[in-house]
């Protein structure tokens, strides 16, 4: 059954050897190594890197890749004055291996691992999932400790309930994916939910309900007038944004400046050249 379902879930873009080789020639595009154990590959991505102090971490939604989402992450990196890495999953576009929910959150977390190896603090990445997108981003995000913030857009409690009714979701959980309900509350940094109250491919319920379960929810933005696939085309989209980032930011700066005070008389605090402080026991 699992299987059958990931067939009729994930639906990756057929994309000719000319649009990826496009793909590969684009300035930002970038390849992660991802090992674990003795299995190696890679996912395709694409990095706007603008030297900020900010860098957002975009899963993509279904039945869309890195051709498709590419100028959305441009703009947003232009719009909100801060790096994006948005990538594929496995399967998709020129990520290697096979669609599946452990794929998705396996290149989601080579993403993470990528930006920590080039010296982006946790407390300066936010992550963002739409729709599909949101599964690997709510498994990180309630992995992962002393993040900036996590962004949800449009999305989904789990699969099987953007089609069927609770009744049989629970019997058949063993074959649900992307089971956003069960770990959202393990999710500690500031979280910002919008959903367009239109939504008929996954219910407004859904975004409202993920809310509700928040530790750290912020105010929610129920967007009137929208769907499941225009919400960015909102006027107040990228506004939204900002206002939850700035906030994300000043946060993060408040609780690192908190915890360096705290334990200042017994550790030595060291300016390096580098825009990062060294904390070295005594």
């Amino acid at each position: 059954m699992g299987a059958a379902i990931s067939v009729l879930v994930f639906l990756p873009p057929h994309r000719s050897p000319e649009e990826l080789e496009t793909l590969r020639r684009d300035p930002n595009f970038v390849q992660i190594d991802r090992t674990e154990g003795d299995c190696s590959s890679t996912v395709a991505a694409l990095h706007f890197d603008r030297g900020a102090p900010l860098t957002i971490l975009y899963s993509h939604a279904n039945a869309e890749d890195l051709l498709d989402a590419r100028e959305a992450l441009e703009r947003m990196s232009i719009c909100l004055r801060v790096n994006v890495l948005g990538y594929d999953y496995e399967g998709y576009g020129l990520s290697k291996g096979t669609c599946s929910e452990a794929g998705c959150s396996r290149s989601a977390r080579a993403c993470f691992t990528y930006l920590l190896d080039h010296g982006v603090a946790r407390r300066n990445i936010v992550l963002m999932g739409r729709s599909l997108g949101t599964g690997p981003t709510v498994d990180l995000a309630s992995c992962e400790f002393g993040l900036a913030g996590t962004v949800l857009l449009s999305p989904l409690l789990s699969v099987l309930r953007t089609r069927l009714p609770e009744p049989m979701v629970e019997s058949m959980k063993e074959s649900d994916m992307f089971d956003n309900a069960k770990k959202i509350s393990g999710i500690t940094c500031p979280v910002l939910v919008i959903h367009g109250l239109k939504d008929r491919i996954v219910p407004f319920q859904h975004g409202r309900e993920l809310w509700r379960r928040c530790q750290n929810a912020m105010r929610p933005w129920w967007v009137d007038g929208c769907a499941h696939n225009d919400v960015h085309c909102h006027p107040e989209f990228f506004g939204k944004l900002e206002e939850f980032i700035k906030f994300a930011q000043l946060r993060s700066q408040r609780e690192w400046k908190e915890t360096v005070a705290l334990f200042a008389q017994k550790m030595v605090v060291k300016k390096i050249s580098a825009p990062k402080l060294l904390i070295t026991a005594l």
